[in-house]
């Protein structure tokens, strides 16, 4: 009977009765109940000093909790948390030191907030940028010292930035 009732069907002798509004809520409550006590749990391990725990936590914590992991000593803890944590908090990871973590950042960010990358020391950070950026990013991404970012911005070019760029030094770019 117990496990009909958890299903939404509770049982009254041999009959399946289909579960009332008041039973779902009260089912919907037991279950919101048995979440946030999973979640305490959670952060109480943020400062495990296991990196695999921390982790497993990352993983598994609902977004606003991941905010305290995102400057977690383990690479791959942050760049779980880039990948899950709000889009509110993406900017404060841009300055990551690891690659990437950046990257995922840089992934998730808006195409409008993607020009605090145009320095960045990582030639993959900043041809993700060119892949992604709004159109008047292009023309500085134009000028990037790595062909790579430069062919990445040949293929969305306008027909002015082709044409700069057909003058290109690297044969990869004056072809894109």
């Amino acid at each position: 009977i117990e496990a009909l009732f958890t299903l939404g069907m509770p049982c009254v002798g041999e009959h399946i009765w289909p579960a009332t509004e008041a039973e779902r809520c009260l089912e919907a409550l037991l279950k919101r109940k048995e979440i946030l006590e999973r979640q305490r749990l959670l952060r109480k391990l943020i400062d495990d000093p296991h990196r695999e725990v921390r982790i497993r936590v990352a993983q598994r914590l609902t977004p606003p909790g991941l905010v305290a992991l995102r400057r977690d000593p383990d690479y791959y803890v942050r760049v779980i948390v880039a990948r899950r944590i709000s889009p509110a908090f993406l900017m404060q990871m841009a300055d990551d030191p690891d690659r990437e973590v950046r990257l995922a950042v840089a992934s998730r960010l808006a195409p409008s907030a993607l020009g605090v990358f145009v320095d960045d020391p990582e030639v993959a950070v900043r041809r993700l940028v060119a892949q992604r950026a709004l159109d008047a990013l292009l023309s500085t991404l134009a000028k990037d010292a790595a062909w790579e970012v430069r062919w990445e911005v040949a293929q969305r070019a306008s027909a002015r930035l082709a044409t700069q760029l057909g003058a290109d030094p690297e044969e990869e770019v004056r072809n894109a």
